[in-house]
């Protein structure tokens, strides 16, 4: 029978991450630890405005001529 787990989700400064592995690589029920790089401010500022020009009616267009193509071939 399995038993549950929790995830667990953790901020630390760069300076003390080292000092936080290896505490929890020495804890016997921790059962893995990932390390996850953070998004930048820039990236999620300009995802928005990236998706309503992926979007746009311009993009369709090139969407239409492609699947024309497509059927052709």
């Amino acid at each position: 029978m399995l038993k549950a787990m929790k995830k667990v989700e953790i901020e630390v400064n760069d300076a003390d991450y080292p000092m936080l592995k290896s505490l929890l690589d020495n804890l016997k029920y921790i059962k893995s630890v990932k390390e996850i790089d953070p998004v930048d401010e820039v990236t999620l500022l300009s995802e928005a405005s990236l998706a309503e020009d992926w979007d746009s009616e311009e993009d369709d267009r090139y969407d239409e001529i492609y699947n024309a193509k497509a059927v052709k071939n």
